[in-house]
């Protein structure tokens, strides 16, 4: 879980993971990402079994046979060779076991130069086969990744193999060099490989480490996490820490709804990549990388971690810190390493920092977390945020080359919502009433005088003057918002729910007005932006639950199936949504509340973070009994929609009488 490396299977026609399971296979590479669009990130440092030899990765794909994936374990016959492949991960390291046919020319290249599609994903860099050729080491600086394709930084790995070879050599760009040791190119093909003499059924091991420091660095943890060759141990260590990780949280549902939720609740624990030691600061201090969308993931991902992996948020929390110390600022992602300017709009790290804060997380230094907040508040929000209160349209900024100013003026004043409730806290009184104050710019950017469909106030852009940038509210993607609608936007107010109702003309126009976007599909359930949307009916300035339930029921969860999403992961943010979705309430991030709206299972436990259980019962429920009919916490009934992360943590009872016809439980 949250592992440096994250080997797969990889086919040149495939998506950003890197794999398509109709494809053939062409080797299997150390380092993905998951679940992202933009530019294909990682898939490097290729390792392809072959019988004989093959350089170009369009001429060593191979169809595929008795494949087996798991979270901790993958094997697959490839049939061109009949060779069965199978690995195993640790954190930094990777275990591989090649059963080879009897052959004089039994392979084992390594790629160092590509990526993702057969593309060349090497700067500059080089390759070393060992005096005794039972390992290779190189890399080098890499280019050509997520999200921009200019963005260099160094990798490397090191590589053991189980036997001596034979035979040996480089290749540089279309170059083979038989029987030289050592390569080097820059933004061209390069590789090693060892060749062996192998009788039916033989086992030739390799065992893999990378390093963001150096080959030596790469050998070292290559030795503390895989000192031998046993392959059972390392995949029962792996099958171990999985299942002691997706144990967390326990369904009782049939097969394939297990299938299904713990395929999402493994995904929930891919990324972040915890490379605490493994970093260019050269320092044990919590280092988390791979951050690709923290836009999404502060929404669902992290306030999921802080019931049952608390200690993960804690240390992300810490190396922001890290990263404020190091380098200065905390950019919204964060890849291989380096800060990259690529949000969405806002400082969503604040929104992590600010919930886990008011769900009282342990293990962090607030004052030092305050520094980020701060910073983010007072020197990264736009100018025209700063003076005017909201970020003006096509206002300049170095910020994000996707940020729009509607969409980040709403986001910055949630952020600016999150660092008050922290200065408040922290007994920041001034900064407090300041923060608190900004948090209401969205009203900003509210434009009153909008209509559509008979319905009048939308979130609107303002251009420099104050005027608004006029436009069909229906409209505004990627020109007023990024990803969204003025009608997607305008319920995007987290902070503010009641603001934001009376802006739209009172709670039943608003729940009038909220249905209409829900039935005309002027919501759209599978994008980031309307994650909260549903919940918005369940809301104590609203008080329809049964809403809450009715959409997410019929509209969201047919979205999931066996093989489908309804977008992108986006680092476990979709997968989040989904076990919030299945277990009966969601988090309202950057406070303490989760809105209710009704299990899918007859039962579910969480094993928490402190240890204690929180166990949620619904004898009744069923496909067809969608709605809450009463609910009860520790026996006592509850009427209001909503639970407390403090009562989840202290553990005990949620129990649901589920039902056929739609009950608004709150009395």
């Amino acid at each position: 879980p949250n592992s440096s490396v994250y080997p797969s299977p990889n086919t040149i026609r495939a998506n950003n993971g890197g794999y398509a399971m109709n494809e053939r296979i062409s080797g299997f590479a150390q380092l993905h990402a998951q679940g992202t669009g933009g530019l294909k990130p990682y898939g490097n440092f290729l390792i392809s079994p072959q019988i004989g030899l093959r350089i170009k990765e369009s001429q060593h794909q191979s169809s595929k046979a008795e494949e087996v994936t798991s979270a901790y374990y993958y094997k697959v016959r490839l049939r061109n060779y009949r060779i069965l492949c199978e690995f195993s991960p640790a954190k930094n390291s990777v275990l591989y076991k090649f059963t080879f046919p009897a052959s004089d020319s039994s392979i084992v290249l390594l790629d160092v130069a590509r990526k993702i599609g057969a593309d060349v994903g090497l700067d500059s860099g080089s390759v070393k086969i060992s005096d005794d050729k039972k390992a290779i080491s190189g890399g080098g600086i890499y280019f050509n990744n997520w999200p921009d394709a200019k963005i260099k930084w160094k990798m490397y790995f090191y590589a053991e193999f189980s036997q001596q070879a034979i035979h040996s050599g480089v290749f540089e760009d279309t170059k083979i060099l038989a029987g030289q040791s050592n390569g080097s190119s820059q933004k061209k093909a390069l590789g090693a490989y060892l060749g062996f003499k192998t009788k039916a059924n033989q086992e030739v091991f390799v065992k893999i480490a990378v390093s963001f420091i150096s080959t030596d660095h790469a050998k070292q943890l290559l030795h503390q996490e895989i000192p031998a060759w046993n392959f059972e141990a390392v995949k029962n260590n792996a099958k171990s820490t999985w299942n002691q990780h997706l144990s967390k949280i326990q369904i009782d549902g049939s097969d394939e709804e297990k299938n299904i939720f713990y395929t999402h609740l493994y995904h929930a624990f891919v990324q972040p990549r915890n490379r605490t030691g493994n970093n260019l600061w050269k320092t044990s201090e919590e280092f988390w990388d791979d951050h690709y969308t923290l836009w999404d993931s502060w929404k669902t991902l992290f306030p999921l971690m802080t019931l049952i992996d608390h200690k993960m948020v804690a240390s992300n929390i810490t190396s922001f810190i890290n990263r404020h110390k190091y380098n200065g600022y905390v950019t919204e992602s964060f890849i291989n390493g380096k800060e990259c300017a690529v949000g969405q709009g806002g400082n969503t790290v604040d929104n992590i920092i600010g919930d886990a804060f008011v769900k009282k997380v342990p293990g962090i230094n607030w004052e030092e977390a305050y520094k980020v907040l701060k910073y983010n508040a007072d020197s990264v929000r736009t100018p025209g945020y700063q003076k005017l209160g909201y970020m003006y349209h096509k206002e300049p900024s170095i910020y994000s080359f996707r940020v729009r100013a509607a969409s980040a003026t709403i986001a910055f004043a949630v952020n600016d919502y999150c660092i008050s409730t922290v200065a408040k806290g922290l007994g920041k009184n001034e900064d407090y009433e300041f923060y608190k104050n900004k948090a209401s710019n969205w009203k900003n950017v509210w434009n009153s005088k909008a209509t559509s469909d008979g319905y009048s106030g939308f979130i609107m852009a303002k251009n420099q003057d104050g005027s608004f940038d006029e436009i069909d509210p229906k409209k505004g993607y990627n020109n007023h918002f990024y990803e969204g609608t003025c009608w997607e936007y305008s319920y995007e107010i987290p902070h503010d729910v009641k603001g934001m109702v009376e802006m739209m003309g009172g709670r039943q126009k608003f729940i009038e007005r909220l249905k209409y976007a829900m039935d005309n599909l002027l919501i759209d359930f599978g994008n980031e932006p309307s994650f909260m949307t549903p919940w918005l009916f369940a809301n104590e300035n609203v008080q329809r639950p049964d809403l809450t339930s009715y959409y997410i029921r019929t509209k969201l969860l047919p979205l999931f199936t066996l093989y489908d999403l309804p977008g992108d992961d986006d680092q476990g943010a979709m997968a989040s949504l989904y076990i919030f979705s299945r277990l009966g309430f969601f988090p309202f991030a950057g406070t303490d509340k989760y809105y209710l709206h009704g299990t899918s299972y007859k039962k579910a436990a969480f094993n928490l973070s402190n240890g204690k259980k929180f166990i949620i019962n619904a004898p009744k429920a069923s496909p067809d009994n969608i709605y809450i009919k009463s609910v009860k916490l520790n026996n006592k009934n509850l009427n209001r929609a909503y639970i407390t992360h403090n009562e989840i943590m202290q553990g005990g009872t949620l129990d649901f009488e589920m039902t056929k016809e739609p009950v608004n439980f709150i009395k």
